[in-house]
């Protein structure tokens, strides 16, 4: 019963409300999504935050958006410990450079007087659950080894259960 609740109807839940959220958000308040661009206020400050974090996540996303496409590919490149070694560790690295880049921009937000005043409580809870989400991939990264395979392996056939409609938890 729990592990129906967690796995099939939560993540059902939660794309549903996010659509739902998202279409209601435009119509009733477009041009809303901002956290009042802090950029003309600091963005030499910015810059050390902003570009380790979009470099860092996009090539993290990049990866998973191919291990989800590609997973046999992806089985395949790890049957040699040479390219499973590269591919861990460079994704261990754009993990890391996406911590540090969330961590500086969190700093920035709290330190700097400026932004401060712009930031909403929702600023925070974003940054925030970004934090976490990265921080938990880092810590998986660095203790339970070899986690393209088990996401090629465990993760994409549960995702792409949930994709089809077709929920399988086993």
């Amino acid at each position: 019963m729990l592990d129906s609740l967690l796995y099939i109807i939560f993540p059902y839940a939660a794309f549903t409300l996010a659509v739902v959220v998202t279409i209601q958000r435009f119509f009733k308040r477009g041009f809303t999504y901002s956290s009042l661009s802090s950029q003309f206020l600091e963005s030499d400050e910015l810059f050390y935050g902003s570009v380790p974090w979009h470099i860092g996540i996009l090539i993290v996303l990049t990866g998973h958006v191919i291990g989800f496409a590609i997973p046999r590919q992806v089985l395949w490149w790890n049957g040699v410990p040479a390219r499973l070694y590269v591919l861990e560790i460079t994704a261990l690295l754009f993990g890391l450079l996406a911590l540090v880049g969330i961590v500086s921009l969190i700093i920035r937000r709290i330190t700097s007087a400026r932004i401060r005043a712009v930031t909403s409580i929702m600023d925070i809870v974003v940054l925030l659950v970004l934090l976490v989400q990265v921080a938990l991939g880092v810590y998986v990264a660095l203790f339970y080894r070899w986690g393209s395979s088990w996401y090629a392996t465990s993760a994409v056939p549960y995702l792409r259960s949930l994709f089809v409609l077709q929920p399988d938890l086993f």
